[in-house]
């Protein structure tokens, strides 16, 4: 990360999280997964949740993986947002998927499982749509295609709530607030 100070710069040196107290480990046909004692009720039913995501998305993205996904399952938010090297955000920041093959996220035992499958659905959309394209999407298609997946807000009641307020926007100023994903 840069910090910009008046007319110098400054550059930080990376720095790598330690995560080592992920140390459980579950491998599926598509996923391997990492995480700590407290998902242990739930990993079982959270892989097989992601292999059927698996199944639906791929055909319908018609995306095919050649190698496995990893999914790191943080403990908490505070857990999450270090090691995503961001330890200033917000609560909604909740995963975040890396090119093709990882994913980091909150685990189910703090989300509700659920939730944490409507997330892996969102971030594993990303990660699919990556292994179909040769060039990055816009941001408002990638965000786009994986909230339809990941079923995160109901778009369409979300839309007619906001127009019966405000009316229809102008597209110039659809993405200035923070669900222009949605129109």
């Amino acid at each position: 990360r840069m910090i910009s100070i008046g007319i110098n710069n400054l550059n930080l040196a990376v720095v790598k999280y330690n995560d080592s107290d992920m140390d459980r480990f579950k491998s599926t046909e598509h996923f391997n997964f990492y995480y700590t004692g407290q998902e242990t009720r739930y990993i079982d039913d959270f892989a097989i949740k992601a292999e059927k995501c698996h199944e639906i998305l791929s055909s319908a993205l018609q995306s095919n993986p050649t190698e496995k996904t990893k999914i790191y399952l943080y403990k908490d938010l505070d857990q999450l947002h270090m090691a995503q090297g961001y330890p200033e955000n917000t609560e909604s920041s909740i995963g975040s998927a890396y090119g093709k093959s990882k994913i980091a996220m909150v685990a189910p035992s703090q989300m509700g499982f659920d939730w944490t499958i409507g997330l892996l659905s969102h971030e594993y959309t990303h990660c699919l749509e990556a292994w179909k394209t040769k060039v990055t999407l816009p941001a408002w298609l990638n965000e786009g295609v994986a909230s339809y997946y990941g079923q995160n807000f109901s778009t369409k009641d979300w839309i007619k709530s906001e127009m019966s307020k405000t009316g229809k926007p102008p597209i110039s100023t659809v993405f200035e607030g923070s669900m222009g994903y949605a129109y």
